[in-house]
């Protein structure tokens, strides 16, 4: 068996895999909503957030105890990478746990999430787009490869740290959060908005919680994993602050109901989301339930990063037709339904 613990901006993860014919199963996960950018002043994370990474962290090691499991692989994404004080916390964290805290960079997060989500996703081609609390990693790619990757410094909680009051962000707000990570993106050549992708590929929390949405608001059934982008617009407008308090109130409800842990920090990540989908004028997102995490297993646990984009290549050779047309025609068919 194999642990790995995902040190997000927003949340703390861990999984633990037992691996067969080289193909990875969770035995179980659990989970902490630390919101580790919220202590960052400065540039600097506070002593209180290394705390609370602490204390996430022995709470791990103890249920692993429980277990007889004592191995357990540590990375940290833009949580500790876009702070000044990066080394410091990962030097304190070892010495009151025991645990490296590998830091990985953008660059690797992107090439990650992409080799973990294309060993379940038999979409080929198109866009990955990982939105964390941190960082939004996106990742072009054709027949299995990567064409270009990149990581961006926008993420779901630090916009809502920056650009939100209240609970749910206003229409002024909404507007912020979509200008400054499309500010962002401009200007960066592999990501021109000439290219278009029909379909994403989401990877990660808050395109799982905006299936949940969808599947509350349009009542999609509960095994589809495609998300039309015209609903992400929807859902976003329905949530937006108004002065119906009524409505307001029945808005939080829905949102406390199916995605309590994410009250704050699910908007601002749908907004980045359906920023990424009308620029590159996708249709629809596929949503992955494999990512960064088992992309870290398979390039520093297992057989390395190589042998996975092999296993992908080998997967493309033993399967030509895949099933994108399939993916495509169910897009087609849910907006033909909606309109």
């Amino acid at each position: 068996m194999y642990t790995i613990v995902d040190v997000g901006s927003n949340t703390v993860r861990m999984n633990v895999y037992d691996v067969k014919d080289n193909k990875l199963k969770i035995l179980f996960s659990k989970k902490a909503t630390v919101g580790l950018a919220s202590y960052v002043k400065n540039g600097h994370m506070t002593p209180a957030g290394v705390g609370r990474l602490v204390e996430v962290l022995i709470e791990f090691k103890e249920v692993l105890h429980n277990l007889n499991i004592h191995e357990m692989h540590v990375f940290a994404t833009a949580s500790l990478r876009n702070v000044t004080n990066t080394q410091e916390a990962v030097d304190e964290v070892y010495r009151r746990t025991g645990l490296n805290v590998q830091i990985i960079s953008g660059q690797e997060e992107a090439e990650l999430d992409f080799l973990g989500a294309a060993l379940e996703s038999r979409i080929r081609k198109g866009l990955l787009v990982d939105i964390g609390g941190g960082s939004t990693e996106l990742v072009a790619y054709k027949d299995g490869k990567m064409l270009s990757a990149i990581s961006i410094d926008k993420g779901s909680l630090n916009c809502y740290n920056k650009y939100v009051k209240g609970i749910l962000p206003t229409r002024e707000e909404r507007k912020a959060i979509k200008k400054g990570f499309l500010n962002k993106l401009d200007g960066i050549d592999a990501f021109e908005c000439k290219n278009q992708y029909k379909l994403i590929c989401g990877v990660g929390g808050t395109v799982r919680a905006a299936l949940k949405l969808d599947k509350l608001f349009f009542g999609t059934p509960e095994k589809e994993n495609v998300l039309q982008v015209s609903h992400i617009g929807y859902i976003i407008n329905a949530m937006v602050q108004k002065e119906n308090k009524d409505k307001f109130l029945k808005n939080m409800s829905l949102l406390m109901d199916v995605v309590p842990e994410r009250i704050r920090t699910i908007l601002p990540g749908m907004i980045i989301l359906y920023a990424v989908a009308k620029r590159f004028k996708c249709e629809a997102v596929v949503v992955a339930h494999t990512g960064v995490r088992e992309g870290f297993m398979y390039s520093h646990v297992l057989n390395g990063l190589q042998d996975g984009q092999d296993k992908i290549n080998d997967e493309i050779a033993n399967d030509k037709q895949m099933d994108t047309k399939n993916v495509e025609s169910k897009a087609q068919e849910a907006n033909g339904t909606n309109e």
